[in-house]
């Protein structure tokens, strides 16, 4: 079966990104930016 994240919004990959981040050992932090047009995301991964 192919693989297939659940999305946020349709035709979305940040919860694919979020979910293969998670998968590594690592955290996603998603907030939206200043002007509240976009997303701020902050990815750590362990070394």
């Amino acid at each position: 079966a192919p693989y297939r994240a659940l999305a946020t919004a349709p035709g979305s990959g940040l919860a694919l990104v979020a979910e293969t981040v998670a998968d590594l050992g690592g955290t996603v932090i998603i907030r939206p930016d200043a002007d509240g047009l976009g997303k701020a995301i902050w990815i750590t991964l362990p070394l």
